[in-house]
């Protein structure tokens, strides 16, 4: 049978000086008055069951917990898991042993992997638990520093037995030894050496030893080392010593009792395999340290002002506050029952001004925001966290209905409040607001339509940014046309209260570059799709803005990248051709106002001569080049004329072209660019005011010809 120090059960304990099972048995450390030099409850673990944290004693609120009389410091308990609940700063789990259910939360580390090691924990699965008993507005829980997995049932069955054992201790104790001496209790400040019974001991070196240390371990002591007993026999090994602690310990025999409430330092838990047979689960906890190099000297304690407390810092208090959501939604329901109507709504942000005061907004921001605005705390997903839970009498999703005037007087409030608590402001455009709409899929539709107007109200306030529309391109969203749908309808409320102008700009300033990515895929190539969809829905505002919007945008890459690719010898005109009809399909474009574009990214790769006698001729032979490229975006009269147009302005704007205005009709119309008939409409409809005389005077005579040319056919 393994011994105590080589109990696989108990030696996993980790923190409180946990070592080999078992709780502390410390004396003086459990008792009211610790004794000089003792250790405190904090410093112990004692293993427990649900029902003996459940039943744990308070004198006031700040006190120390109390089982069996005793302070509960450190704690373990195995139980079973029934429930898992991941947050993004904990987990909560929910256990039960048999004897009672409690919540145990653990903490998750930023600078650690805590996530992969919760991985291993499922539920219905037995684990062992190490923690601190906490109380919030009297519900207990176990803040757990460690949690692992059982690997053997035979653990529980262990811990069940050990945490019998410990209770029996406390309150009945060990009973009289045959010495006549009492044992010490758990918690007892008095080593139990009173009446230890030497005479068992047949060995007389070993005999020898025991007295030794019975003679040197005083209730002030921690414990006593090797050296000091080896010092006062002065002929006997330390090695020897240590042989004979280790089995003496083992044998629960009178050395045991002697010695066994300190922590006796230095001693070796590791044994032979012949002395396996002697080991046996022992009184109680044992540590085992490397031997010092010198002997222990006694810690002097240092003077301490009678009368003084050191207040902890505030921020410092709430950073170690337990995280309790549920706590938080509770006391914020009573604040709201002060509100005696529905509609008043100035008593609900006097009741959430005042909540402020003694809730931590700070900490509990998603929370509160979940709350006003969906009525209840939300899970990962979008379902409340807790569906039996009661939904608050404030919530968005609670208006009458998704119009502006309904939703308005809840943003009123919620402006009131983030005013007032400026630094709710943060979390609501980048965690709350941003979840939420990860989750509109899963909510109805006359929800979704109330989050669209809050979102567009909240941007009317200067309470959010545009950004938080980002969100809805993930792919999960634009699907079924679920993304354009709350686009629409976020922009049809700010319309109502707004111009186009100020839309415009919010959209700008948020990053709202390309209206596509709320589209679904498959719908991305279709031409003209933005601006047909806003106009089919009634937002012909909205379509005028992202054409002009899109022409600008168009105007600035297709030119960079088309004078990029025309100073490539390699690039050929079918290539170019190519680029620009999927960059037209991309924007949307109509053909007059696209070919435009295409002349000032074409002109844009000429480089111009120093001499201004040749700049005539080398416009026309410059441009010439670009009629394979300019007559697939000419299929129109209206696309002509648009392109006319912008030759004339290009000419005017450019002196070193001026001359060659006429030579460029003729080849654009030679190379069937331009048709005859929209050079004559040009000419006496069509041209532009800039340079008009000049230009009319100089396409003159191909005019002239161009309208006999026509006479003639209609004559035949």
């Amino acid at each position: 049978m393994a011994g105590y120090g080589e109990n696989p059960y108990g030696q996993n304990y980790a923190t409180g000086g946990g070592g080999g099972g078992g709780g502390f048995m410390m004396g003086g450390s459990q008792g009211d008055s610790p004794s000089k030099g003792g250790f405190s409850a904090k410093n112990t673990l004692r293993p427990v069951t649900v029902r003996q944290i459940i039943s744990a004693t308070q004198a006031h609120p700040d006190a120390e917990f109390k089982v069996d009389d005793q302070e509960l410091g450190q704690l373990t308990f195995c139980a079973v898991i029934r429930n898992i609940s991941k947050n993004a700063t904990n987990i909560s789990y929910t256990m039960e042993d048999g004897t009672g259910e409690i919540e145990v939360r653990q903490w998750l580390d930023s600078t650690s992997d805590d996530s992969g090691k919760a991985a291993d924990i499922q539920v219905n699965t037995y684990v062992r638990v190490l923690g601190t008993v906490k109380a919030f507005q009297s519900k207990r829980s176990v803040s757990a520093g460690h949690i692992r997995p059982v690997n053997s049932f035979n653990e529980v069955l262990y811990h069940k037995m050990e945490a019998v054992w410990v209770h029996m201790q406390i309150t009945k104790g060990t009973g009289q030894k045959s010495g006549g001496g009492q044992a010490a209790d758990y918690g007892s400040s008095t080593p139990a050496t009173g009446g230890a019974d030497l005479t068992s001991i047949s060995n007389p070196t070993q005999r020898k030893i025991a007295q030794a240390i019975h003679t040197l371990v005083t209730p002030d002591s921690e414990g006593i080392t090797v050296q000091q007993v080896a010092a006062k026999l002065q002929v006997i090994a330390s090695h020897c010593i240590l042989e004979l602690v280790v089995v003496r310990r083992r044998r629960r025999g009178p050395a045991a009792s002697i010695f066994s409430p300190y922590p006796f330092t230095n001693t070796i838990t590791t044994t032979t395999p012949s002395r396996e047979r002697l080991l046996g689960p022992p009184p109680c906890f044992m540590t085992a340290t490397p031997p010092p190099t010198a002997p222990t000297q006694v810690k002097q304690d240092k003077p301490q002002l009678a009368g003084t407390r050191i207040k902890q810092r505030k921020g410092v208090a709430k950073s170690q506050a337990k995280f309790e959501p549920e706590a938080f939604r509770d006391s914020l329901f009573t604040h709201f029952e002060s509100v005696t109507s529905p509609t008043d709504w100035d008593g609900y942000a006097a009741a959430l001004d005042r909540a402020g005061n003694t809730l931590d907004y700070r900490k509990y921001s998603d929370q509160l925001f979940d709350i006003l605005i969906a009525g209840g705390i939300l899970a990962p997903g979008g379902s409340y966290e807790d569906e039996d839970a009661p939904l608050s009498p404030f919530a968005i999703f609670k208006a009458k209905s998704a119009k502006v005037e309904d939703v308005k007087p809840y943003i009123t409030v919620l402006d009131k409040v983030i005013r007032r608590y400026k630094f709710l402001q943060k979390p609501l455009e980048e965690t709350t607001l941003t979840g939420m709409l990860q989750y509109i899929n899963r909510f109805s539709k006359e929800q979704n339509e109330k989050l669209a107007t809050t979102t567009a109200l909240l941007l009317q306030t200067n309470l959010l940014g545009a950004n938080v529309l980002q969100v809805l391109q993930k792919d999960h969203l634009v699907k079924d046309d679920l993304a354009i749908t709350f686009v629409d309808n976020v922009f049809k409320a700010y319309l109502s209260e707004a111009p186009i102008e100020a839309l415009g700009s919010v959209l700008r300033k948020g990053g709202i570059r390309d209206p596509l990515l709320f589209f679904p895929t498959q719908k991305r190539a279709q031409p003209g799709i933005v601006t047909n969809h806003f106009k089919s829905v009634g937002l012909s505002s909205v379509a005028d803005y992202w054409q002009k919007r899109a022409a600008r945008d168009a105007r600035e890459g297709v030119i960079s990248r088309l004078s990029e690719m025309q100073s490539d010898e390699n690039t050929s005109s079918e290539e170019i051709v190519d680029f620009l009809k999927e960059q037209r399909a991309r924007t949307g474009l109509a053909m007059d106002e696209y070919v435009p574009i295409v002349f000032d990214g074409l002109v844009k790769s000429i480089s111009w001569s120093t001499r201004p006698d040749q700049a005539e001729a080398q416009a026309t032979k410059e441009i010439s080049t670009f009629s394979p490229i300019l007559a697939p975006f000419t299929p129109s009269p209206k696309a002509e004329i648009a392109l006319i147009n912008k030759i004339q302005l290009f000419c005017f704007e450019e002196q070193r072209a001026l001359k060659s205005f006429s030579n460029l009709l003729k080849v654009m119309y030679n190379d069937d660019v331009l048709s005859d008939q929209a050079i004559i409409y040009w000419a006496t409809k069509g041209a532009r005011p800039e340079g008009k005389d000049i230009f009319l005077q100089q396409a003159a005579p191909l005019v002239k010809y161009l309208q006999e040319q026509s006479d003639d056919e209609d004559d035949e």
